[in-house]
């Protein structure tokens, strides 16, 4: 299952990399809103048919699998059949996912300058999210931070992408990509193995959660420091910061 799932990373590798070989870099966040837009939708239409399948006794789990290389959306389903509400939040977090993409491609700012503004902000909204959600009891409350989380993470990864295709030769996308892909996914092995694991830390799960939103706090609060210093920079050397790149 590893192995399929690998498989799929790297197949979505190589789509965002072609894509950007044969488009213009100004239109390279529009491009990204769109794939990115694109896959969600995608997930989101093959879980809500794989659902109903599910239900309907049309077809079984290992049939769905048969169907789908690596079986990525329906390893998931296969556990959320009787949690039926997680599932109906994993299709939400598909849809508001989309079609926040699909908006915020054409929200056209020179993200060099405003980039990290974005980032620092929506970062410091997770983290804030996060934290709140390791000291509520309300399960109502943790479904809603669990789809803005969601959407966040999607409207960065759609500028994200965008940005850094555009910063970097044609050449270098599928190495730049893969390499960045290698590394969430070990970072995310290494977070799951110290703090989620009971291998080192054996920390509880409202504990994990603080873990996890002070580290997104962290991280927001160092790009908004980021960007404090490169509007600082840019007033003092007198620089209009253009509200569109492309006017």
């Amino acid at each position: 299952m590893e192995i399929f799932y690998g498989t799929y990373g790297s197949t979505e590798v190589a789509y965002y990399t072609y894509i950007y070989a044969k488009v213009e870099p100004q239109y390279f966040q529009q491009v990204t809103s769109y794939m990115r837009g694109a896959v969600l939708s995608g997930r989101f239409i093959s879980s809500i048919v794989s659902q109903v399948l599910l239900i309907g006794n049309i077809m079984t789990i290992d049939q769905l699998n048969d169907l789908t290389l690596g079986g990525e959306q329906i390893r998931g389903n296969s556990y959320t059949y009787t949690h039926i509400c997680i599932d109906l939040l994993g299709l939400l977090v598909l849809f508001t996912g989309a079609s926040a993409a699909f908006l915020f491609g054409r929200v056209m700012l020179d993200w060099t300058i405003h980039g990290e503004s974005l980032l620092g902000l929506l970062t410091l909204a997770g983290g804030i999210l996060v934290t709140l959600s390791a000291f509520t009891s309300s399960m109502i409350f943790c479904y809603v931070v669990y789809v803005l989380f969601g959407t966040l993470y999607h409207i960065q990864m759609t500028v994200a992408y965008s940005e850094i295709a555009k910063h970097i030769k044609p050449d270098s996308y599928a190495l730049v990509f893969g390499v960045n892909s290698f590394a969430s996914l070990l970072f995310q092995t290494v977070m799951t193995f110290t703090v989620a694991g009971d291998q080192v830390f054996v920390l509880p799960i409202r504990t994990q959660f603080t873990v996890y939103g002070i580290f997104f706090l962290l991280l927001g609060s160092f790009y908004l420091i980021k960007a404090v210093v490169t509007y600082i920079r840019l007033y003092t050397c007198g620089v209009v910061l253009p509200k569109n790149p492309h006017s």
